[in-house]
């Protein structure tokens, strides 16, 4: 097996005390701040955290481009940048035509976090930081899986809230899917330090994370997670040049993880719905021992493999031997499984279907992952398609999917997204829109391909590939960590390829450095005022929920401010004056609401609440047509015709 010093230069991978030195450890700790800390804030997906997160990356690079102290702006750099930045700006210029205006600003704010993570990586990301930046990215994950792993063993200790009673693992990140996909990413840098770590305790302790991970994919019950996990491994071994020192890797750590999961599903309490918490307490209890040891195992195992792997070369012989009887196990698992569901064409038809079917709703959750039920999505993908066919080109605006699928939904289900970026952006942003999203999925896998040499690259290519083929089925554009840790990786690949000399711009770089120090300087300070706009409106929600009114009504005025064509603040104001039980002031700011989106329904449900008469039919009317399955404004009548 080919050892590390044979196939990249020692400094390639070490520990960030002889790799990369002070610099090293300071953007490895701040990569692991901010990916761990948008994860724990439910994944970044609300406007309360692209603000503070866009400050966080933002106010550094301001300083590093305004003294210059910033990476040579190499062609992939500028290329990566550019295209962050175009797909920011399509998505501000289409506030001009979309059908729901306030949503479209929100959606470039998310956008301008993601720029903003794009310009910090590419000023900071150095080539000799490249390890301690991914060693950063892994750290937050596997700490983000531990602890989430945690709140399913400890319930009685770190038992979190399940408003949705659908028992799949998702805190801290809020969605089960996403924190599935961000595990993904961990296993993937787990099975690169592993093999690929210079550092004896480097390797034991990625090895270590593997059965935590796992587990913690596991419990998440999402069936994406894993097809996206399988082809991220796929692609990583077609690429790398020492795939069979990755393929022994994988098979030595696989008996870990089939007892991992093994033991995780025949834990009945932490795998059913609705089971009394004693046995959710006595099942977790037991499965941390066993997770114990497993952890152990695991390091024992990878020690024991480092060790063998430092004594015994293989020659090219039985190195080929080994990667074609891996090949030939892989394909013979795979082909009695199609045999094993009746053949290929019999596979096919009950693939689809079974994905055409409702969604899987059992109390055993294990069964969840052995469905192809698409849940619903197919509808949604639908709708998408043809919200996308009357504006082909550039879209009905960043943001008007949601009003779209309720005006159209031939059900009753609420959903925000179309679950597929892809399908999403065409109907949002037009072809214009999906090609700079694929084109920039497109570089980062490039860069990769260009840098698969380097010891880590092809570990990145399979976060890439994991991310492209989940966000297909799921929301995870929105879902903030997951877009900035694919951007701050696929960063990494492009100075992975760089020459560790070219480190700074000179004198001749004076004008690049004041154009990018102001345009870093703006999105700075729309960061900041988006900040404020949404933490006011949030505070304002929180506020009129727990009956605290007055400042429910004070935190809107002030979002009024920040927020002048938002219809948000003003419905806002007027849920907190209805609390206040000032009726006259709420129908004038429901009123202002309308003005501002005569097309929001839920404005005119509000205005119907505090209206009468003829009125009351009017606005009602209006929301009725605009949300026609809304249950809310069904369970509204209902309430009238009781008199209540």
């Amino acid at each position: 097996m080919e050892s590390l010093a044979r196939v990249a230069p020692p400094s390639a991978l070490a520990s960030s005390s002889d790799a990369a030195g002070l610099y090293g450890v300071v953007t490895g700790l701040a990569t692991l701040v901010i990916v761990g800390a948008l994860a724990a804030a439910q994944g970044g997906y609300f406007p309360s955290a692209w603000g503070w997160a866009s400050l966080g990356l933002l106010v550094p690079t301001v300083f590093a481009w305004a003294l210059g102290s910033v990476p040579a702006l190499t062609g992939w750099r500028v290329a990566a940048l550019l295209l962050v930045a175009a797909l920011t700006v399509w998505t501000a210029l289409s506030i001009a035509w979309s059908a729901v205006p306030d949503q479209s600003v929100l959606e470039t704010e998310r956008a301008g976090l993601y720029l903003a993570a794009a310009a910090a990586a590419v000023t900071f990301i150095r080539p000799r930081a490249v390890v301690s930046v991914v060693a950063g990215v892994f750290l937050a994950i596997a700490g983000i899986a531990a602890y989430s792993l945690c709140t399913r063993l400890f319930p009685n200790r770190l038992g979190v809230s399940d408003p949705l009673h659908v028992y799949r693992l998702a805190d801290p990140v809020g969605y089960w899917n996403a924190l599935a996909l961000l595990v993904t990413f961990g296993l993937l840098l787990a099975l690169g330090f592993t093999t690929r770590g210079t550092a004896f305790w480097i390797r034991i302790g990625a090895a270590a994370t593997v059965p935590v991970q796992v587990a913690t994919l596991y419990f998440t019950f999402g069936r994406s997670a894993w097809i996206s996990l399988i082809l991220a491994l796929v692609a990583t071994l077609a690429l790398d040049p020492r795939r069979i020192q990755l393929a022994a890797a994988l098979l030595i750590a696989s008996p870990a993880a089939v007892v991992t999961i093994f033991f995780c599903a025949r834990s009945h309490g932490l795998t059913h719905r609705a089971v009394p918490i004693a046995e959710a307490v006595h099942d977790g209890h037991h499965l941390a021992l066993v997770m114990i040891v497993l952890t152990a195992v695991a390091a024992c195992v990878e020690a024991a493999r480092s060790a063998i792997a430092a004594r015994v070369r293989f020659s090219t012989g039985v190195s080929t031997a080994f990667g074609i009887g891996f090949l030939v196990l892989a394909l013979a698992a795979v082909g009695a499984g199609v045999v094993a569901a009746g053949g290929p064409v019999s596979l096919a038809h009950r693939a689809k279907s079974t994905f055409e079917s409702k969604p899987v709703v059992a109390a055993n959750l294990n069964k969840r992952l052995f469905s192809l039920s698409s849940n619903g999505r197919i509808h949604l993908w639908h709708a998408a398609w043809s919200q996308a066919r009357a504006h082909l080109v550039i879209g009905d605006g960043a943001g008007t999917y949601e009003r779209y699928w309720l005006q159209h939904r031939p059900n009753y289900l609420n959903v925000r997204d179309a679950h597929s970026l892809y399908l999403e952006t065409l109907a949002e942003l037009g072809l214009i829109g999906l090609g700079l999203v694929v084109a920039t999925l497109g570089i980062f896998l490039a860069a990769c391909v260009r840098a698969r040499r380097s010891p880590l690259a092809p570990l990145i290519a399979g976060a890439v590939v994991a991310y492209a083929v989940h966000a297909g089925a799921d929301w995870d554009w929105e879902v903030s960590v997951l877009a900035v840790v694919i951007i701050v990786l696929g960063v990494c690949a492009i100075a992975a390829q760089e020459s560790p000399s070219r480190t700074t711009v000179r004198s001749s770089g004076t004008l690049i450095r004041v154009v990018a120090t102001a345009a870093s300087l703006i999105l700075t300070v729309g960061a900041a005022a988006g900040l404020a706009g949404n933490h006011a409106a949030a505070a304002s929600s929180s506020a009129t929920a727990g009956g605290r009114f007055a400042a429910g009504l004070r935190d809107a005025q002030h979002a009024q401010r920040w927020q002048p064509w938002s219809p948000e603040p003003w419905i806002l104001a007027g849920d907190a004056e209805v609390g206040a039980g000032d009726l006259g002031a709420a129908r004038l700011s429901y009123a202002k609401a309308i003005e501002q989106d005569p097309r929001n329904w839920l404005a005119w449900l509000n205005a119907a609440r505090v209206a009468t008469g003829k009125a009351r039919a009017h606005d009602l009317r209006v929301a009725s047509s605009l949300n026609p399955r809304a249950v809310e404004i069904a369970n509204f009548r209902a309430a009238l015709k009781e008199g209540r």
